[in-house]
C-alpha cells in the first residue's frame, strides 16, 4: 500500500500508515452492518457513518450537452477556476470519511477529468485501500498516462455515450470530437486487458435525437470492449428532448430492437424507464455476466487472510445483497441513500444523495465551515429528511422523481 503523496496535496493531507490492513478492513464492514442495523429500525439518528461518497471536484466542463444545464446556465459559459472544489476541502473529506468509505464517486455536475489537480488526486487514491473507485466521464482528456494510471488503479468509469455515429454525438454532446473519444476508449479497455483491472460502462441519456440508435449503442459497446450499457431518460427539463414527449410505439420498437442486439452479442443491458417488452428479455440482458479476464471482487474481498468469521458473524453477504434490493426505488417505495450516502459539491456543501445535485445541491449542511462531519449527518434537517421517506412520503421533487421512475439505483 504506498503512502507517497504528491508535493500539491500533501500540505493538505496527512495519510497514517496503517500496518494492519485487517484494522482498516474490519472498521468498514462493521460499519456496513451498523447502515443496515439503523435502516431497518427506522432510525434517523445514526451511529455509522456514510460507506458511499459523490465528490463534485469541478463544476467545469468543456462539453455543453443539449440536456444539460452547461448548455444554457450564463454561469457556465466559460472556465471558472472558482468552481474547483480546494484541495483543502478534498483533503479534509478524505481523511475524516475515506476510511469507513467503500465506494466513492468523484464526479456530479461538471467533467472532473478537466481538474487542473486530477493527475495528483490519482497519486493520493492509492494511500487508501478497500475502495471501488467510480467517475463518469466524457472521455475527451488526451493523455494516455492518465487513462493507463486510472485502469491500473482499477477505476469504474462510466462512459456518457448520447450516440452510436460522430453526428448524433456531435449534435447532443456540443464541442465533442467523437474520434478523439474512441481514441481515449481504447486506450482505456485495452489498459484493462493488459494490467487485468479496471471496468467500464457505457452510460446513454436516452431522448428524441437519439433513440433511434438504441441497438447501435450496444454495436458500438461489442466494437469497443464495453460489457455493460445503461439506457436513461432525459429528464423532463426540457419537453423538446424528453423521452416522455417521444413517440411510444417508435420507442417500443427501438428499444426492443436494442434488447435483442444486447441478447445476441451478449452485452448486459439495463432499460432505467419502462419499455413495452417482454419482461423475461429484458431480465435477460440485464442479467448477463460478460466473460471478461479483469473482473474484479467487492474492494472488501480483495486481499486473502481477512477474518471470515466476523464477515460471517456480521451476516455481510446478506447485507450486500440487502443494499443491491434498495436501488429498486420505484419497486419498494423506500430509499436507502440518506442512510448509506454523503454527497459533496465543489464548495464543500453536503447533500444526501447524488441525484440531488443537479441543477442545485440540497444543502443539510457546509463542510469547509464545519470540518467535522457528524454535526451535519445527524443535524435535524438530515434527520427530517430520512423520517420523511421512511414514511414514504418525500417532499423533494428528485425523490418523488425518483420514486416513481427508478428501475435501479
Amino acid at each position: 500500500m504506498s503512502h507517497t503523496l504528491t508535493p500539491f496535496l500533501s500540505p493538505h493531507l496527512k495519510v497514517q500508515a496503517e500496518k494492519d490492513l485487517n484494522k482498516i478492513w474490519e472498521k468498514k464492514i462493521r460499519n456496513l452492518h451498523q447502515a443496515w442495523q439503523e435502516y431497518t429500525a427506522q432510525s434517523t439518528s445514526l451511529q455509522s457513518l456514510p460507506f458511499k461518497l459523490s465528490i463534485e471536484l469541478t463544476q467545469n466542463c468543456n462539453y455543453k450537452c443539449v440536456m444539460c444545464s452547461h448548455a444554457w446556465l450564463p454561469k457556465y459559459n466559460t472556465y471558472n477556476p472558482a468552481l474547483n472544489m480546494t484541495p483543502e476541502v478534498f483533503a479534509q473529506i478524505a481523511q475524516e470519511l475515506f476510511p469507513y468509505a467503500t465506494s466513492i464517486d468523484l464526479r456530479a455536475n461538471g467533467e472532473t477529468m478537466i481538474l487542473p489537480y486530477w493527475p495528483e488526486i490519482l497519486e493520493t487514491l492509492e494511500s487508501f485501500p478497500f475502495i471501488e473507485w467510480n467517475l463518469i466521464t466524457n472521455f475527451s482528456l488526451k493523455n494516455s498516462n492518465v487513462w493507463e494510471k486510472m485502469a491500473d488503479i482499477g477505476f469504474i468509469l462510466g462512459f456518457s455515450c448520447d450516440g452510436a455515429s460522430k453526428k448524433v454525438f456531435e449534435e447532443i454532446r456540443v464541442n465533442s470530437n467523437f474520434d478523439h473519444v474512441l481514441e481515449n476508449l481504447s486506450t482505456f479497455t485495452k489498459s484493462m486487458v493488459q494490467k487485468k483491472k479496471g471496468y467500464v460502462y457505457i452510460l446513454s441519456t436516452i431522448q428524441h435525437a437519439n433513440m433511434h440508435e438504441l441497438a447501435d449503442i450496444i454495436r458500438l459497446a461489442k466494437k469497443y470492449s464495453v460489457p455493460e450499457v445503461q439506457f436513461h431518460p432525459a429528464k423532463d427539463w426540457l419537453p423538446q428532448i424528453s423521452l416522455s414527449q417521444a413517440n411510444p410505439k417508435l420507442l417500443s420498437k427501438y428499444a426492443n430492437e436494442a434488447l435483442d442486439m444486447a441478447l445476441e452479442l451478449n452485452i448486459k443491458t439495463h432499460f432505467n424507464f419502462e419499455i413495452d417488452a417482454n419482461p423475461q428479455k429484458i431480465r435477460q440482458a440485464s442479467e448477463i455476466t460478460p466473460d471478461l479476464p479483469n473482473q474484479q471482487p467487492s474492494p472488501l474481498m480483495q486481499t486473502p487472510g481477512f477474518s471470515q468469521k466476523i464477515w460471517d458473524e456480521l451476516r455481510i453477504d446478506e447485507i450486500l445483497n440487502n443494499f443491491r434490493e434498495t436501488e429498486k426505488v420505484k419497486q419498494y417505495q423506500s430509499c436507502f441513500k440518506p442512510f448509506s450516502h454523503a454527497t459533496f459539491n465543489y464548495k464543500g456543501e453536503v447533500g444526501p444523495c447524488n441525484c440531488m445535485i443537479i441543477p442545485d445541491i440540497k444543502v443539510m449542511g457546509n463542510y469547509a465551515n464545519s470540518k467535522i462531519f457528524e454535526k451535519i449527518w445527524n443535524n435535524q434537517e438530515y434527520q427530517n429528511f430520512r423520517g420523511a421517506l421512511l414514511k414514504k412520503t418525500p417532499e423533494d421533487k428528485n425523490c418523488q422523481w425518483c420514486f416513481k421512475n427508478r428501475m435501479v439505483g
